[in-house]
C-alpha cells in the first residue's frame, strides 16, 4: 500500500503545469504512471487475497451466527443514518445485503431466507417509526383543537364578540 501512495504522489508531482507540451515531461509521466499502475496492481491483488480469506473465515462462521447477524444489524443502522429518505435507506439497506450474503459465501436457501427477514425487519423498524411520527403529529392537534374549541366563541378579553345574540324564547 505505501508503495502504491509513493508512486502516486511522485505521479503527481511529475504532472506539472502544461506537462503534456514537454516531450520529456509526458515520457517521465508515461514511466510513473507505469510504476503506479503496477503498484495499484499488486494493492488490488493483496485486497482481493484479504477479501478472500476473510470471507472463508465468515463462511466458517456462518450466516446466522451472532458475528453475521450483528454484521446485518450493523449495516443496517449504517445505512438508516446515513438515508436522507427513511423509504430510500430502506432500499439502500437492501441493495447491500446481497453482498454480505455473499461475503458468508451462504447457499441461496438460507441467503434467500437471510434476505427477506432483512426486508421485514426493515420495514417494520421504518413504518413503527413513521407511525410513531403520525401519532405524535396527531395527538397535537387534537390537543390544538380540543384546547381552542371551548374559547371560539369567545372574543378579545374572554367576553363574547359584539352582536351576539343568544336566543331566547
Amino acid at each position: 500500500m505505501q508503495t502504491w501512495w509513493q508512486a502516486q504522489a511522485e505521479l503527481d508531482a511529475e504532472r506539472t503545469w502544461f506537462w503534456f507540451l514537454d516531450a520529456e515531461r509526458r515520457r517521465a509521466v508515461k514511466k510513473k504512471k507505469e510504476v503506479e499502475r503496477s503498484a495499484r496492481a499488486r494493492v488490488r491483488e493483496l485486497e482481493r487475497r484479504r477479501e478472500r480469506l476473510l470471507s472463508d473465515a465468515k463462511a466458517s462462521l456462518g450466516l446466522w451466527s451472532a458475528a453475521g447477524v450483528d454484521e446485518g444489524r450493523q449495516l443496517f443502522w449504517r445505512s438508516f443514518e446515513a438515508g436522507k429518505g427513511l423509504c430510500v435507506s430502506v432500499f439502500a439497506f437492501l441493495f447491500q445485503v446481497p453482498r454480505l450474503v455473499a461475503a458468508y459465501q451462504a447457499n441461496f436457501i438460507n441467503g434467500a431466507l437471510f434476505f427477506m427477514m432483512c426486508a421485514i425487519a426493515s420495514v417494520s423498524v421504518v413504518a413503527t417509526f413513521l407511525v410513531g411520527l403520525y401519532a405524535a403529529g396527531a395527538t397535537a392537534v387534537y390537543a390544538a383543537a380540543t384546547l381552542i374549541a371551548p374559547n371560539r366563541r369567545l372574543g378579545p378579553g374572554g367576553a363574547p364578540p359584539p352582536g351576539l345574540r343568544y336566543h331566547v324564547d
